[in-house]
């Protein structure tokens, strides 16, 4: 018969009761537990970056995965929304689609700038939104998007699906716009 291990098995195939028994180890989980919840706090109560426009623009994405705009070069780059009317009109709309999203909060706007927080719903973790209004010769706006997580390298697809959630609200409500002129 093959000798098992005594590391872990002497006091019982559960590993738990093993490590709980260990008088250098007790106080492992309770440490680990700490400082993840600490990791996961740092989420809700980052600072947001330095943010804005910038010489016209949005800043642009970092390397990181984390982020979509649509005023990048690349081939994640996302097309900016349009709407029929004026700056001021497409900033209404805009921000009656975000305030009508769950866990947002306008934290700037002006005469063509919103800049708004997303907040995930199991760790609080805060995206930023930005978005910058320009006109056009023909009564139409452009609202250009950056959409960024403020911790951690990948954001497993959130700012991307959120945009296409925005950009497909945004479009059912500037055609019921439109069919009511």
């Amino acid at each position: 018969m093959k000798q098992r291990s005594t590391l872990f098995f002497s006091r019982g195939p559960n590993w738990t009761n093993w490590v709980k028994s260990e008088s250098k180890f007790k106080k492992i989980p309770a440490a680990l537990a700490l400082t993840f919840a600490a990791s996961l706090l740092t989420g809700c109560f980052t600072t947001p970056p330095e943010l804005g426009v910038q010489n016209g623009t949005l800043k642009p994405c970092p390397s990181t995965p984390n982020c979509v705009t649509s005023m990048g070069t690349d081939s994640e780059s996302m097309p900016a929304l349009t709407f029929n009317g004026s700056i001021v009109a497409a900033r209404v709309k805009l921000i009656d689609i975000i305030s009508d999203m769950p866990r947002t909060s306008i934290i700037e706007q002006n005469h063509n700038y919103v800049h708004a927080a997303f907040s995930s719903k199991l760790f609080g973790f805060v995206d930023d939104v930005e978005f910058l209004l320009s006109s056009t010769p023909d009564n139409k706006t452009i609202i250009d998007f950056r959409s960024a997580s403020r911790l951690g390298y990948s954001d497993l697809g959130v700012n991307k699906e959120r945009m296409n959630a925005i950009t497909a609200v945004s479009y059912t409500h500037l055609r019921a716009h439109e069919t009511l002129r």
